[in-house]
């Protein structure tokens, strides 16, 4: 179950690197909130645990692979048989 929530969230991830640079579902997403984070341990954001699963996957720079759409799903083809989430 844990594994297909990562797989779902890898795949959405990969979703909104390929849209357009105007779409505001991207911009919420991907960008980078300006100001200060409260003190203290801070509170995971989506994008961490995207990054947190790539990292297990052993992708490195996951944005850049996840524009090519096949090789991406491919990616997540094998780590789903492979089990490795």
């Amino acid at each position: 179950m844990v594994s297909t929530i990562r797989i779902t969230r890898l795949r959405w991830a990969g979703h909104l690197v390929r849209m357009q640079d105007n779409m505001p579902c991207k911009k919420i997403t991907l960008d980078k909130p300006e100001g200060r984070r409260r003190v203290g341990s801070p509170n995971l954001r989506w994008m961490d645990g995207v990054m947190w699963d790539a990292k297990r996957l052993g992708v490195r720079n996951w944005r850049i692979k996840a524009k090519g759409r096949d090789g991406w799903r491919r990616l997540l083809e094998s780590a789903k048989t492979l089990h490795v989430l």
